[in-house]
């Protein structure tokens, strides 16, 4: 994840990459389902990109801290 003027947050693991760049409220739409309304950009790997934009995302992205 990218936010301008917040730096990079790297998720996941693996050995494709993408980036979802954008301000963190737009990411967080993005990644809780509301992607036609959030303005971001997708880099990356082709594949993982793909996964991405059709994948679910959110609340498995996170991580219960123990």
């Amino acid at each position: 994840l990218r936010d301008p003027g917040r730096g990079d947050l790297h998720i996941g693991g693996g050995d494709r990459s993408a980036t979802i760049a954008g301000p963190a409220s737009e990411i967080v739409l993005y990644l809780f389902g509301r992607r036609d309304a959030a303005h971001v950009e997708l880099d990356g790997d082709e594949s993982a990109v793909a996964e991405l934009r059709t994948g679910t995302l959110g609340r498995s992205l996170v991580k219960p801290r123990r």
